[in-house]
């Protein structure tokens, strides 16, 4: 049997705008989500910009017990597909279980890497200037 999929909500959080309509004016507009780096001290780098999503509360998705425990990831994905779900028109709390289970989200991430495992991982012989930045990616989606 063929399974038809139909994508009836979008959510975006990115560098560039949280919110689909941030997103979507940002892109079609052209501006880019890339700066300068804040969010962690980036002196030791050769690359000093980055694509971070800022302005952006994680205790409107999670409890702060959970925030101390999860990947910056974490809620930045609840956000997204939350407003996918809104936008669907969806209500799952109304839904049965059945319904419920009915509904998928599909999320795309180009972070891995918790910002409590950057200082936890051994600095390496080679300088991290030096390093590809895909490092704390492959480092932290062990994690």
């Amino acid at each position: 049997m063929t399974r038809r999929v139909v994508v009836t909500g979008i959510g975006a959080v990115s560098p560039n705008g949280i919110g689909r309509e941030a997103f979507w004016s940002a892109t079609c507009g052209g501006k880019s989500g890339v700066r300068r780096i804040t969010s962690f001290d980036a002196a030791d780098l050769s690359v000093q910009i980055a694509g971070q999503v800022i302005d952006f509360d994680p205790l409107r998705y999670i409890s702060a017990k959970d925030a101390d425990n999860v990947s910056r990831t974490v809620p930045l994905a609840i956000a997204a597909a939350r407003e996918a779900v809104e936008d669907a028109g969806l209500e799952p709390a109304g839904m049965s279980l059945d319904e419920r289970r009915g509904i998928g989200v599909l999320l795309g991430s180009g972070e891995c890497a918790s910002a409590a495992s950057i200082p936890s991982l051994p600095r390496p012989s080679v300088p991290w200037p030096a390093r590809s930045p895909c490092t704390l990616v492959f480092a932290g989606s062990a994690t």
